[in-house]
């Protein structure tokens, strides 16, 4: 994204709010700034812009701290911090029994988010990071994710993603792991990653077949080999299947739950 299209200001509050979470708000307010390279006047106008909404508030020992008007603003991300710790377990089965890096990824729009990741016990592997955000049309996660999605729905993504999507990949590559993992229920990208990396994935369906994440295995090349691939697509697709019936488990007890409270009232 060209910088010219940002706010300045906005990166500054941004860096504020990041050091508030980390802690450093114990600090004063000018050791702050300085540690920020923003001007003390600067930072006294974010704090208190930021304390109107209630974002942040003084802490008793000096100091600020976030704020519970926060709150509202991250609601919608608890169903995605009870999907991750739902399958956390499963994932991690997955990792010990394929020695191979994991991660569970959702689609954001035209973007796909990594949420979590199981390292692989190996002493060299596939690194990456939780946060990590990559277009919906690239590799394996991409096509598992969109795996539930109309043909023309698809191609409008690709009508408007950027040319670089295609740096490391062709269109038909894409369709192919789509269609693959239609048919199979699996995907993979093998000898196409310019840095060695191969993957296998597989969505995790909603009862009503809709796609809500997909689960990824991880490796260099060679580590997803002929030999071995019937065993690690075996294992995928049920730990995916494990992963849905726990989804399914976990939303009808959610919403007995909730109807319970509803006739309580």
């Amino acid at each position: 994204m060209s910088e010219t299209a940002q706010i300045p200001a906005v990166h500054k509050a941004i860096d504020v709010m990041h050091a508030l979470a980390s802690g450093r708000g114990r600090q004063s307010m000018n050791a702050l700034a300085r540690e920020l390279g923003i001007a003390p006047a600067t930072c006294f106008r974010i704090l208190n812009t930021l304390r109107a909404a209630d974002w942040v508030r003084p802490r008793e020992g000096g100091g600020y701290e976030l704020s519970y008007g926060l709150l509202p603003l991250v609601e919608p991300l608890i169903g995605i911090h009870r999907l991750t710790t739902a399958l956390t377990p499963l994932l991690g089965v997955l990792t010990d029994q394929t020695e191979l890096a994991c991660k569970l990824s959702i689609r954001q729009g035209h973007t796909q988010l990594v949420i979590h990741r199981t390292e692989s016990p190996r002493r060299t592997g596939v690194s990456g990071r939780v946060g990590a955000k990559f277009s919906v049309l690239t590799g394996s996660s991409g096509a598992a994710l969109l795996a539930d999605r109309p043909e023309e729905h698809i191609r409008s993504i690709i009508a408007s993603a950027d040319e670089t999507v295609w740096e490391e990949q062709p269109v038909d590559e894409l369709w192919r792991r789509v269609r693959q993992c239609r048919r199979s229920g699996v995907c993979d990208s093998i000898g196409v990653h310019p840095r060695g990396i191969d993957t296998v994935s597989a969505p995790v369906r909603a009862a009503n077949g809709g796609v809500i994440a997909a689960v990824t295995l991880m490796g260099l090349h060679g580590d997803l080999s002929r030999k071995n691939m019937p065993r690690i697509k075996k294992l995928l697709k049920q730990c995916v299947d494990a992963c849905a019936n726990l989804v399914a488990t976990n939303t009808a007890t959610e919403d007995a739950d909730a109807r319970s409270e509803g006739s309580e009232r």
